[in-house]
C-alpha cells in the first residue's frame, strides 16, 4: 500500500495495490501484541489433502 514508485534498485517482487492470484497458500503467521507482556503467535497450516 502506499507504493507509487518503487526503487529500480530494490528487487523485491512488490504487488502493490491488489492481491496476488494463483498462489496456494499453506501456512500463515498471525502475531498479537499486547500491553502488559501478552503476546501470542498462531501459526496456521492447511490440513494434508
Amino acid at each position: 500500500m502506499h507504493l507509487n514508485k518503487p526503487d529500480p534498485a530494490c528487487d523485491l517482487d512488490y504487488v502493490p495495490n491488489l492481491a496476488r492470484d494463483g498462489v496456494a497458500v499453506r501456512a500463515m503467521l498471525s502475531n498479537s501484541f499486547a500491553f502488559g507482556g501478552t503476546n501470542v503467535t498462531l501459526v496456521l497450516g492447511a490440513a494434508p489433502c
